[in-house]
């Protein structure tokens, strides 16, 4: 790849370089090297720490590592959250990028309601790839602790770690409480639920969570320091136990009022996060000094 983007880079005479993860801002670097390109490494999540979580063998992880300076050397960083930046560039220390800067991911804009909840049945959903990082186990052992509760759980998405979640969940698949919908289209996802759950371990700024908020729907988030950035605590569980997300569950489950108040908060939260992400990427980025040495290409 590194020599495939060094021909295309001077077969179509590129002036700036964009990567959007840290594998393929290391892939740029002969072609930053040979060009001097103005460069942006888009940081959405810490991917040395996912494969921790998920289990990664030692010797990929120390490859990531020298990855990840590679990708960040002499260039500009933008990450989703301060959190993100601040843990990255913390064991990059000696190799810095030029500059920094914190711009999260814009709310979607609102294309589906969620489903108006008005009491019986609560329907949750986890979605996203079901992997260790994502902890969806939880969800299911507190639908477990909650059996008697009026829940169902729908979990959306596919990963590697599905086949275990099956097994765990069979009883409650079973018995019509937990549903495995695989990949959906947002429109099928927000309009059949009434709370998201989103117990991660690790995080950069979800998607999920976004896409929820602006269907109008109430989550419930694991406390996170990436989370406590911008989520208000009425949407964090407090605690890494199914017993602690059964809790928070069965608050809003058993409370109208609450669930209201919530999906009020939502919207209210969904307002003050919107805006033009491409509109802002182009005024922090292309706009600044360093890339006002090159043009940019139509096209």
């Amino acid at each position: 790849m590194p020599w495939q983007l060094l021909y295309l880079g001077l077969r179509y005479r590129v002036t700036h370089a964009f990567a959007f993860s840290i594998n393929y801002g290391a892939m740029l670097l002969p072609l930053r090297l040979i060009l001097r390109l103005p460069y942006t490494l888009f940081l959405r999540a810490d991917t040395r720490r996912n494969n921790q979580i998920n289990g990664v063998p030692s010797l990929v992880l120390r490859l990531e590592r020298v990855l990840e300076s590679a990708a960040l050397w002499h260039g500009r960083a933008v990450a989703v959250s301060e959190t993100l930046l601040g843990q990255v560039l913390a064991r990059n220390q000696c190799v810095r990028p030029r500059f920094a800067l914190v711009m999260p991911n814009e709310p979607p804009p609102q294309s589906v309601e969620g489903a108006p909840y008005s009491g019986g049945a609560m329907v949750l959903a986890v979605v996203g790839v079901l992997e260790s990082r994502k902890r969806v186990d939880l969800a299911v052992e507190a639908v477990r602790l909650l059996r008697d509760a009026d829940l169902r759980l729908r979990i959306f998405g596919a990963g590697p770690s599905e086949e275990a979640l099956r097994c765990k969940a069979a009883d409650l698949v079973a018995s019509g409480q937990v549903e495995f919908a695989g990949w959906c289209p947002p429109e099928a996802i927000w309009s059949s639920v009434h709370l998201l759950l989103h117990p991660s371990e690790h995080e950069g700024h979800s998607n999920a969570m976004l896409e929820a908020l602006s269907a109008g729907l109430p989550l419930l988030a694991s406390d996170l320091p990436e989370h406590r950035e911008w989520l208000p605590d009425e949407f964090l569980v407090k605690g890494s136990e199914a017993f602690a997300w059964a809790e928070a569950i069965s608050r809003i489950a058993h409370s109208q009022e609450r669930y209201q108040r919530l999906a009020l908060q939502a919207q209210s939260l969904v307002q003050r996060l919107a805006f033009d992400w491409e509109a802002r990427a182009c005024e922090e980025i292309l706009d600044s000094r360093e890339y006002q040495k090159g043009e940019v290409m139509d096209g």
